[in-house]
């Protein structure tokens, strides 16, 4: 399975992280825990902070960038992407589209300052105290949005960088035509768990009474999985699959193809089960084979821990679908990882 993404492709393979709120285990930061617990929830510290504001039909604030706030219907589902430039000088988050489709008709779109180590990543609702349609707590269901998730670097694939890269938002700026493209190999074509997370206003009070305190969402932009740029695709067909290996031409990869990649040494730790020929996806051992294959082939980069997804490459677009029931602010921070402080 392929899934194309203008110059970036994932393709189906590996390992994954889940998303939920159980990997990362960070509500201890700054704050002590039992601080923590009958507060805001949030960590303290230097954070960037970003608004998410449900508005009715009709809403036209749209036209301005910048600042941190966006917009999308308080009833509906609304789609945000996430963008981060390694080489950009940016030093706050910034709007570079403020609304998403349903006020004018793309998505809303902001630039996260790059930190090499990433953010940890914390939100909660605000305002409304319940859902007006229903009586019922308002509610914010985020999930990721594949489709978004874009990743080019800062070259031609010889090393040559490409003018005015520091300044792109998208791996399809004006002359790009050198860029670089990513594949990504995953485990049942996802990036992270697709199940999302729901945040309510008020737990079991639709009356206003009590706090909605933040939640750890951090593990929602973690990946794990192997990052190949496009010379890796030796068929030039835009998929990085075992034909691309078949140098022989005879159907299969073996280690006649592996010495004329001079792969031959370690071609029995690539061959898990030992039958002298490499499969996919499953090999039926547990361990996939290709995957081992691309650990040890040159223009691939293995992550075998969840790792911040805006750091596998120079430039990294990922998307959320954000659905709102009923909610008026729902409030995102990103702390950063080499400036949070833990308390043990």
């Amino acid at each position: 399975m392929t899934y194309k993404t203008g110059l970036f492709t994932i393709f189906v393979a590996v390992s994954m992280m889940t998303a939920g709120i159980s990997a990362v285990n960070i509500a201890d930061a700054a704050k002590p825990q039992q601080t923590i617990e009958i507060s805001n929830g949030f960590p303290s510290g230097e954070h960037h902070n970003m608004n998410i504001h449900g508005k009715k039909d009709g809403f036209s604030g749209c036209d301005d960038a910048g600042g941190s706030s966006i917009f999308t219907p308080e009833y509906g589902v609304g789609t945000i992407e996430f963008v981060s430039n390694r080489k950009a000088s940016l030093d706050s988050l910034t709007a570079l589209d403020k609304c998403t489709e349903s006020f004018d008709g793309d998505s809303a779109k902001v630039q996260l300052p790059y930190e090499n180590e990433g953010y940890y990543v914390f939100w909660r609702i605000l305002a409304k105290p319940s859902n007006g349609n229903t009586g019922d707590p308002s509610s914010v269901l985020l999930y990721p949005n594949m489709d978004l998730f874009t990743a080019c670097n800062d070259n031609d694939g010889t090393g040559q960088v490409i003018d005015g890269f520091d300044g792109f938002t998208s791996c399809e700026d004006q002359n790009a035509e050198g860029i670089s493209p990513l594949g990504v190999i995953t485990k049942d074509g996802t990036i992270l768990d697709p199940d999302g997370e729901e945040l309510q206003r008020f737990g079991d009070s639709s009356n206003g009474k009590g706090k909605s305190k933040a939640i750890d969402i951090t593990d929602m932009f973690l990946w794990t999985g192997v990052a190949c740029d496009d010379t890796v695709d030796l068929d030039g067909d835009g998929q990085i699959t075992l034909a691309d290996f078949d140098l022989t031409g005879d159907g299969i990869v073996d280690i006649a193809d592996m010495e004329l990649l001079g792969l031959s040494d370690v071609f029995a730790l690539i061959d898990v089960d030992g039958d002298g020929i490499i499969e996919s996806p499953d090999n039926g051992s547990g361990t996939d084979e290709l995957l081992e294959l691309l650990k040890n082939v040159s223009g691939c980069q293995v992550f075998d821990e969840p790792t911040w997804i805006f750091t596998i490459a120079d430039l990294v677009i990922h998307g959320f679908d954000y659905e709102n029931n009923g909610s008026k602010l729902t409030q995102i921070r990103f702390y950063p990882v080499d400036t949070t402080q833990f308390i043990r």
